[in-house]
């Protein structure tokens, strides 16, 4: 394959450096949303534009947080998610969920408080629809996709070959930057969406406001905040609430939670209630779910269908994305495998007889568990931090009693380097056990029973292409949500071409002088 590059240059005349240019400090208030396709299959990443702007339609430098609400026909909301839209230099995304039926959809974006909701309608089509002959009952063969009409372009294209630099340059006459471009074959892949602005519903409603129920009112008091699907601590003092919430707030990634209080020489107070608004009755006007099922439409879903396929024979990853924050524990201090051991029937015995520096007594009917510090000979006073399968709790009882044929492993954490990474809650040591894949977790009703945390999405698309021997059926050669060009900057983009042998386009997103987006669409000269 022939790589490509493309090259961006914008010029504007002196009085374009306004505060559009230069983003505007101005609270922000509404949401533009573009949405990468209007054509998406359950399960589908959905590619994003999300930026803020103020009252007069001006890019807002600081950002804001957005809450995006996938919304049925009904008018129920489906999923949410967050966004930073500060994080400017990132693409942003989300998988829809797997089980969505086909139908309208709608994504809703709402800065909490704002006057304003940006809403953008998307079709999805249930996988189903590959394995059966019958067209879906609220699909319309005669319903085309909506077509766009866009403006004349601004910008000269020009693509080389070979040694040659494909430059896109903007017009001065226009005054006009770039925000977004995205190179396709819109036979094979719907066109971008704009999201319409229109007066909220919403209002001061928050999702994700967390209301803590303390144990005690102890000044110099703790909160440890455990996520435990990430395996990461955060700390708070009681008395420091806006410093809890703004931290809080801009964590980035869902997890369930276990939080609970410590006193001021790190006693242990107890597991605290958690109470978190509930997203799922957020509730929407109805609207139509006919879905079109025209030629255009069955040709977009016939080549999903091929790259789906493709898939499953190569066991490649057609949507690679990157986590831009993995959680993940740090080097345990010990850790036994569970294979590497025989004649031993429980957890107890193993913790007795194989674990070095933990022991497990009983005491009228109970069992407790005390850890020994890497580096010391005494044992600690209080009982470690247990976590099984992930999930924290600190009092053993007859988990002590599981069959030693069903784990996996056993972590310990009795070094100051490990312990840190769990604050207070791993003050006297921690002991990880980890169950085989094959057997039922016995806490997972506890797991269940734990709030669920809604963090900033972090989800980046990466457009590194696998190497691979699959067909490369990529419709999309490339989406770039994060270009903002000043005056006589430019950069550079590459990309390949696929195996689809067809035509491209090119289509972007721009702003004017007065703020006012709009896009605009034109071939890709020598795509074919």
């Amino acid at each position: 394959m022939v790589a490509r590059i493309l090259k961006l240059r914008l010029f504007f005349i002196c009085l374009f450096l306004s505060p559009i240019v230069g983003f505007s400090q101005a609270n922000s208030s509404q949401v533009k949303l573009v949405v990468s396709s209007s054509v998406f299959v359950s399960g589908d990443l959905v590619n994003l534009q999300v930026l803020t702007l103020n009252e007069r339609g001006e890019l807002v430098g600081n950002g804001a947080l957005v809450n995006l609400y996938l919304v049925s026909s009904e008018g129920k909301t489906e999923a949410i998610e967050r966004f930073n839209t500060a994080e400017y230099d990132q693409g942003m995304a989300f998988f829809l969920p797997s089980e969505l039926a086909t139908g309208n959809y709608k994504l809703v974006a709402h800065i909490p408080g704002s006057e304003f909701q940006t809403e953008a309608l998307v079709h999805v089509y249930s996988p189903k629809i590959f394995t059966s002959a019958i067209v879906p009952k609220n699909a319309d063969n005669m319903l085309a996709l909506d077509q766009a009409k866009y403006p004349d372009s601004p910008l000269k294209v020009e693509v080389g070959s070979n040694q040659s630099t494909p430059i896109v340059t903007v017009n001065s006459s226009e005054n006009s930057g770039l925000l977004a471009f995205k190179i396709f074959d819109p036979s094979l892949e719907g066109f971008p969406i704009s999201g319409v602005v229109k007066s909220s519903t919403l209002g001061e409603l928050n999702p994700f406001e967390i209301d803590f129920t303390p144990i005690s009112g102890v000044s110099n008091s703790r909160y440890s905040v455990y996520f435990v699907d990430q395996g990461m601590t955060e700390e708070y003092y009681l008395e420091d609430q806006a410093e809890m919430e703004r931290k809080l707030v801009t964590h980035r990634g869902d997890s369930k939670i276990w939080v609970y209080q410590f006193g001021p020489m790190g006693n242990r107070l107890g597991e605290i209630q958690v109470n978190q608004s509930e997203w799922k009755s957020v509730q929407f006007q109805n609207f139509d779910n006919t879905v079109p099922f025209s030629e255009d439409v069955r040709s977009i879903l016939n080549h999903k269908r091929s790259r789906k396929f493709i898939d499953q024979v190569y066991r490649s990853d057609i949507d690679q994305v990157e986590n831009s924050f993995s959680g993940s524990l740090e080097t345990a201090d010990a850790v036994y495998q569970g294979n590497d051991y025989e004649g031993v029937a429980t957890l107890r015995e193993a913790l007795s007889g194989i674990v070095n520096k933990v022991s497990v007594s009983r005491s009228q009917k109970e069992y407790s568990i005390r850890m020994t510090p890497a580096s010391a000979g005494f044992k600690y006073e209080e009982s470690p931090l247990i976590l099984l399968n992930s999930v924290p709790f600190y009092n053993i009882g007859d988990l002590v009693e599981i069959p030693f044929h069903q784990i996996e492993s056993i972590s310990v954490y009795n070094s100051i380097r490990s312990q840190k990474q769990f604050g207070t809650l791993g003050r006297f040591g921690v002991l990880s056990v980890q169950l085989k894949e094959e057997y039922a977790n016995p806490v997972q009703e506890l797991y269940d029973g734990f709030p669920e945390f809604h963090g900033i999405n972090p989800l980046v698309k990466s457009f590194e292409k696998a190497e691979t021997d699959a067909p490369d059926l990529r419709p999309v050669l490339l989406w770039n949500p994060g270009v903002f060009l000043q005056p006589n900057q430019s950069i550079q983009r590459a990309w390949n071409y696929s195996d689809v042998k067809d035509s491209y386009v090119i289509w972007g997103d721009l702003i004017n002088e007065k703020g006012q987006t709009f896009q605009w669409v034109q071939p890709l000269p020598n795509s074919n």
